[in-house]
């Protein structure tokens, strides 16, 4: 099966240090790995993380791990950003050392970090600079063990500037029954949007009706769980549509859609543009740069 998420990972490397500027894959869902990092260093954009939108400014820290959903939606012209992309084996450290739940929590709910000081500023610019000297040096011995070590070393440093932050929080603000289920949620449409497009089988998944998802999914996200399911496929008709060279019929297979010309009007409803006429403006813009 093709990926559905689009990788912005130069050369599928498994750990990755680079600049972008995220223009190719806007309204996609982005593979990030075990976790992707991104620094804002020009310019401003707007993004997806969980079905919730962040605006994004010079100097900013975005955190998003595996189970994230992350689709970048518009960029400024002169937005870049620098990234660090890291397998789950070097994130797994700073998960097992940094026991503070509330922390982790926090970051769940704030992926996107606006530094308040100029000092965590430059410390936040030190740190990716470092770890691009790790990733990108040639015959480093032990880069597995100084990435593991560089990465949580930045989390423990995030623990530790955020505590007050977090202690004057009221707790259910943090996390609370409804957060929960919209989170389970968002993690079983992540893994069974292929096959699942209907908000039934997620609702009985959650031992919950379909009207009472509904009222957290409107909570939490502002949105119903049908748009939710919707937003994750279309996603993933983009990517393959940008990134490969499948026909509309494969597609149409692969995404579990009873026809092809069920997917065509599925499709151009939410985008506006048939999938053909959407893959030759991706193929045109490309063209153009």
């Amino acid at each position: 099966m093709a990926n559905l998420k689009y990788s912005i990972i130069p050369n599928n490397q498994r750990c990755a240090s680079f600049e972008t500027d995220l223009k190719d894959c806007l309204g996609q869902s982005v593979d990030v790995n075990g976790c992707t990092l991104l620094l804002c260093t020009e310019g401003y954009a707007t993004i997806s993380i969980d079905f919730k939108t962040y605006p994004v400014r010079k100097g900013d820290f975005i955190s998003v791990s595996y189970e994230m959903t992350f689709v970048p939606l518009t960029t400024s012209a002169a937005f870049s950003a620098k990234v660090v992309s890291l397998p789950i084996e070097v994130c797994d450290d700073a998960f097992y050392q940094i026991t503070q739940v509330p922390f982790w929590d926090y970051l769940l709910c704030h992926p996107v970090l606006s530094p308040k000081e100029d000092k965590h500023g430059r410390l936040l610019t030190d740190w990716f600079n470092q770890a691009d000297w790790i990733i990108n040096s040639r015959r480093m011995a032990f880069k597995k063990e100084m990435l593991q070590r560089h990465y949580t070393n930045l989390f423990m440093a995030l623990c530790n500037e955020l505590a007050e932050t977090i202690a004057a929080k009221p707790q259910e603000e943090i996390k609370d029954r409804s957060w929960c289920l919209a989170g389970q949620f968002i993690n079983l449409v992540s893994r069974h949007y292929i096959k699942h497009h209907d908000v039934e089988y997620y609702a009985k998944r959650l031992s919950i009706t379909p009207e009472y998802l509904s009222k957290i999914t409107l909570k939490v996200y502002d949105a119903n769980p049908k748009e939710l399911i919707d937003n994750q496929i279309i996603s993933a008709i983009k990517s393959l549509l940008s990134t490969t060279e499948l026909s509309v019929k494969q597609i149409a297979s692969e995404l579990y859609f009873v026809d092809p010309s069920y997917m065509c009007r599925y499709f151009k409803r939410f985008v506006n543009v048939t999938p053909l006429e959407y893959r030759n403006q991706q193929t045109h813009g490309r063209m153009n740069i």
